[in-house]
C-alpha cells in the first residue's frame, strides 16, 4: 500500500469521524460530538503532517483544541 492510499484512506475515516460528530450535534449530544470530532481532527492532523499539508495539520490541531474546550465548557454547564 502506497502512502497516498494510505493516507486517503485515512482522511475518509476523519471524515467518516466529522459526519457522525455533526450528526451527533444535531442530536443534541455536543461531548459525543466533540469526542469524535477529536478522533477525526487526530486523523487530520497525522494525515497532514504525513502528506507535508501545513494548513490540515494547522488547522486540525486548533480544532481539536476547541473540541476539547468545548467538553470541559459542556461538562461545567452539565453540572449545574
Amino acid at each position: 500500500m502506497t502512502l497516498l492510499m494510505f493516507t486517503d484512506i485515512l482522511g475518509w475515516i476523519g471524515n467518516i469521524f466529522f459526519v457522525l460528530g455533526a450528526f451527533l450535534l444535531a442530536k443534541k449530544r455536543p461531548i459525543p460530538c466533540c469526542i469524535t470530532n477529536i478522533v477525526g481532527n487526530g486523523i487530520y492532523i497525522i494525515v497532514g503532517i504525513l502528506l507535508h499539508i501545513t494548513s490540515l495539520w494547522s488547522i486540525s490541531i486548533f480544532l481539536l483544541f476547541l473540541a476539547i474546550y468545548g467538553i470541559y465548557t459542556w461538562s461545567k454547564n452539565e453540572k449545574k
